[in-house]
């Protein structure tokens, strides 16, 4: 494709060369330049792309877009530079349209929101599955051995742009009829999602902990609200109509959840702590299910799935036999590193989910587990979460970190850490960046970083368990 054929759809200035020069591939990460490549150079969390164009000329990029003034004398004359006001804006644009708009291809459902989103893609996929159709996931669970699943997995909910159109691209190739993609809360903030067309989006609904900054939420709340107005087949969970200020009461909707008022509810619910059972209703069913109990928020999460997938035609008797054999929903995500030790980031929704974890831990990690921890307490100094009890106990060394607000000092927070804690090998750090590089320095082969965290999951495994833009570790 020509260049001028990929930036139709964009505003952007012509620094150098022809806008007829072809390319065959797009990329935002230098080490996956090849020859005759658009380059796209953005301002990352941690590195600058333009601080790779020598890099990427090297390497055969025949175009390169920026964001600023660069020095040109050190770019070919042949290669085409162009600058643009906001690459990560128009990436999307630009992708799309050199891959052909592959979305369009299949069923696109997207999982939105701040919570929960990857239970739910995990309970559809099951159901897919069990229409033994050719279907992909685009997330961070774990990737399963299913016949006709075409997982791909990336350290964060949804990749760039570039990466995402060509994900996209490639499953379209192999046919695939219906892809699930969990949108956190990241992607709305880096423009990843601009460009796909979803057929159903489902909507968890949103909360904002005290982490998010005002122009944080704002330009969150402005993609989602954009989102939800966009797609014909929206599906939201009902707790979330009353009170979410991204839903607009006078669009149409398909509700689900826990309360008779939803569309499709839940009811009944009884929980033996191996299996969790309930009546689902909605539409003329009254359908028993059960499940592996995963925590009594598995019962919303099922419910989201099972909503989705009659509005989209599949059997009752199908779903609900896919959701009986369900395998047990374990949100984490693991990299094992060159060191031999394993860095692992939980996402559970529960203190009953993350026990349940920490004992699998305990049983698969034949050397020590080194736990980082956030703890949290209120302006009344009260404790949020549980220090003690089977997380003390299953660990080796402790590591708490605190995230203090302005009304809770530093100094507080250890001294009531310390007035609660029981017997265990800890320390205190105030950055948890420091904490986790001070589990990474002691651990050595065959043990487990385990880091947990109430609010900060996805920002914890885009920085920490993305193995190119890992950071080095200071000493």
């Amino acid at each position: 494709m020509y260049v001028k054929e990929a930036i139709a759809a964009i505003d952007y200035e012509l620094v150098q060369g022809s806008v007829d020069t072809y390319i065959e591939s797009i990329s935002c990460h230098a080490k996956h330049i090849d020859q005759d490549s658009l380059f796209v150079c953005m301002q990352g969390i941690r590195a600058d792309g333009h601080d790779y164009i020598a890099q990427a000329v090297m390497k055969g990029a025949s175009a390169i877009m920026v964001e600023r003034k660069v020095a040109l004398e050190f770019i070919p004359s042949d290669c085409t530079v162009l600058q643009v006001k906001d690459a990560r804006a128009v990436l999307p644009a630009i992708a799309s349209a050199f891959y052909e708009g592959p979305s369009k291809s299949f069923h696109l459902y997207g999982i939105a929101g701040t919570h929960g989103i990857s239970p739910v893609a995990h309970f559809l996929s099951l159901i897919l599955e069990s229409q033994e159709k050719r279907h992909g996931h685009i997330g961070t669970i774990q990737p399963m051995e299913q016949k006709q699943k075409r997982h791909i997995r990336f350290p964060f909910s949804t990749p760039e742009a570039s990466d995402l159109q060509h994900t996209f691209h490639q499953m379209k190739k192999e046919a695939i009829t219906d892809v699930i993609m969990d949108i956190s809360t990241l992607e709305h903030t880096y423009h990843r999602v601009d460009g796909c067309s979803f057929d159903t989006i489902l909507y968890m609904g949103s909360s904002f902990d005290t982490n998010w900054s005002e122009s944080e939420i704002e330009h969150y709340t402005n993609k989602m609200s954009q989102l939800l107005s966009e797609n014909n087949q929206i599906i939201v969970n009902h707790a979330a109509v009353s009170n979410d200020p991204l839903i607009d009461r006078e669009a149409p909707c398909i509700t689900f959840g826990t309360d008779s008022d939803a569309d499709y509810y839940a009811s009944n619910v009884q929980n033996d702590g191996d299996y969790i059972t309930f009546t689902f209703h909605g539409a003329g069913i009254e359908e028993g299910f059960t499940i592996p109990t995963g925590g009594d928020e598995s019962v919303l999460y099922a419910t989201a799935a099972v909503t989705i997938a009659l509005q989209n035609g599949v059997e009752i008797d199908l779903i609900r036999d896919s959701l009986y054999n369900a395998r047990t929903f374990h949100p984490t995500e693991r990299m094992i590193t060159e060191e031999g030790y394993s860095l692992l980031v939980e996402n559970t929704h529960s203190l009953e989910e993350l026990e349940k974890l920490m004992f699998n831990v305990r049983a698969n990690t034949p050397g020590k587990i080194i736990t980082v921890m956030d703890v949290e307490i209120d302006e009344h100094h009260v404790m949020r979460n549980e220090i003690n009890g089977p997380i003390t106990d299953l660990s080796d060394y402790l590591i708490l970190t605190t995230n203090p607000s302005s009304s809770v000092h530093y100094a507080s927070i250890v001294q009531r850490i310390e007035e609660v804690i029981m017997e265990a090998d800890y320390e205190i750090m105030e950055n948890r960046d420091h904490a986790i590089e001070r589990g990474m320095l002691v651990a050595e082969e065959g043990d487990t970083i385990f880091i947990t965290s109430r609010h900060h999951q996805q920002e914890i495994m885009e920085k920490w368990l993305g193995e190119a833009d890992r950071p080095s570790l200071s000493t």
